[in-house]
C-alpha cells in the first residue's frame, strides 16, 4: 500500500549508509486463492525491490501465508535481520483491539531494533511514496 511504502525512502537511506540488505515482506491469506494472492503480492513487491536495485541497493522479496506479525517475526532469525522498519497507521482503541497491531507485535517480540514511521497522510496522499526515493538516488 502507499502507506506501507512511506518507509522506503528511509530504508533506502539506511541501506546506502550501512550497505544493508533490504527485505520487502508481505503476508497473504491462505485458502483457495492463495496462489493468486502470492502472484499479485510478488509482482507488487518485486516492482518496489527493482526500484531499489536500480539504484544499487540489495533488495529481495519474502512472502508468507498467515498473519503479518507471525511471518515477520519468523523471518528475523531465518534471514539474520538486524533491524526492522515499517510504517504504522497509528491505530489505537477499538480498531487496534479488533485488528491487532503488527507494530505492537514487532516491538514486543522482535529481539532487534524496530524503526516505526507513522504515516504522514493516512488516507490522503498528494504523491506516491516511491517518488520520494528519486531525490535520494542521485
Amino acid at each position: 500500500s502507499e502507506t506501507a511504502e512511506e518507509i522506503l525512502p528511509f530504508c533506502y537511506k539506511l541501506a546506502c549508509t550501512f550497505l544493508s540488505k533490504v527485505y520487502l515482506f508481505m503476508a497473504i491469506p491462505g485458502g483457495p486463492d492463495e496462489s493468486i494472492a502470492e502472484r499479485v503480492a510478488r509482482e507488487y513487491l518485486e516492482g518496489r525491490a527493482e526500484a531499489l536495485r536500480k539504484h544499487g541497493v540489495w533488495a529481495d522479496v519474502r512472502i508468507r501465508v498467515g498473519r503479518e506479525s507471525e511471518g515477520a517475526l519468523a523471518l528475523i532469525p531465518e534471514l539474520a535481520i538486524d533491524t526492522v522498519a515499517l510504517t504504522t497507521h497509528g491505530r489505537t482503541g477499538l480498531p487496534w483491539v479488533l485488528y491487532g497491531s503488527v507494530a505492537e507485535a514487532l516491538l514486543t517480540n522482535a529481539h532487534v531494533p524496530v524503526m516505526l514511521i507513522r504515516s504522514r497522510k493516512i488516507g490522503i496522499h498528494s504523491h506516491h511514496p516511491m517518488e520520494e526515493l528519486e531525490p535520494h538516488l542521485h
